[in-house]
């Protein structure tokens, strides 16, 4: 079977990180699944062993209806040939030609803006239709103007699958016997540097500071080193804030500022969130339904 994953990709590594935790989610199924990701990132060599199509931001123009046959986003999804397409929130770039596409579909959302699901990129005004796809599910709680349907966050990892203390100790070279701290900011060097310093007087406080960021080469999947660390400062994005609420770290979440997405509102409302499980796993379980593998 084989399930694409399309999203944007272009400011950050969240949205791929969230594809590479729904193909974990699908793995662990044991299923024999073809899962594949198509984004503008020009960058994505963590992905690996996923396969991953980078599709440059195509104009309007270009995917309008009287031209999307042309646009590279369609062929590569016709070429791919999926038995299931997952959308991450990037309904518009698809509204044209959604129908035209004769495998399921699934389309995620989280906490955004309501205005995102009407918008105007330059000359028509677009509107989000959930007729078109089999499945329309939030992946957070909010109070979704496009589903009533919710699971649970979906998380890279489950917690039987991290390393221990003292394996992750071992690897990044810290002592398991003294308190460690976890500062993973994927921001460009510049507005890292600036933040981690605000956050320098934590090694006076007794913690050895530890630093990642996937704009540097960063640990990846980070949250299987998260028992080495006594404390995460953290971003606020989906997957950030989402993993160290699953496994329950403490936490120091610094929102960054986005066009839809309100950062802030997720640690001032979410914070005691109480998962049933792994929504990696619920949608897997979801998707196989859909495509008749159990």
């Amino acid at each position: 079977m084989r399930v694409c994953y399309f999203t944007s990709g272009v400011t950050g590594s969240g949205r791929l990180v969230l594809g590479a935790s729904i193909c974990n989610g699908l793995r662990r199924l044991g299923h024999d699944i073809d899962f594949s990701v198509i984004s503008a990132a020009r960058n994505a060599d963590f992905l690996a062993p996923i396969t991953h199509y980078s599709i440059p931001i195509e104009n309007e123009g270009d995917l309008d209806r009287a031209h999307f046959r042309g646009s590279r986003l369609f062929r590569q999804i016709t070429q791919l040939k999926p038995d299931l397409l997952i959308v991450d929130l990037l309904w518009f770039a698809l509204v044209h030609f959604i129908d035209e596409l004769g495998c399921k579909k699934i389309f995620l959302s989280r906490q955004v803006d309501p205005g995102f699901f009407a918008i105007k990129p330059s000359r028509t005004l677009l509107r989000f239709d959930p007729a078109p796809y089999d499945r329309v599910l939030a992946i957070e709680p909010y109070d979704c103007p496009v589903t009533d349907e919710f699971i649970n966050p979906i998380v890279i990892r489950n917690p039987e699958e991290i390393l221990s203390r003292e394996e992750a100790c071992g690897r990044l070279g810290l002592d398991p016997w003294k308190r460690n701290c976890l500062f993973s900011l994927n921001v460009e060097d510049a507005a890292f540097r600036k933040a981690a310093e605000s956050y320098s007087y934590l090694k006076d406080e007794g913690y050895a500071l530890f630093y990642s960021s996937l704009f540097s080469e960063g640990l990846f999947p980070i949250v299987d080193y998260f028992n080495a660390f006594d404390l995460v400062v953290s971003g606020a994005g989906y997957n950030a804030f989402w993993e160290a609420v699953y496994f329950n770290k403490k936490a120091v979440f610094l929102p960054q500022p986005k066009r839809f997405e309100n950062q802030k509102w997720r640690v001032d409302r979410c914070r005691d969130f109480r998962f049933t499980r792994n929504g990696a796993d619920e949608l897997s379980e979801i998707i196989a339904q859909m495509l008749y593998i159990y």
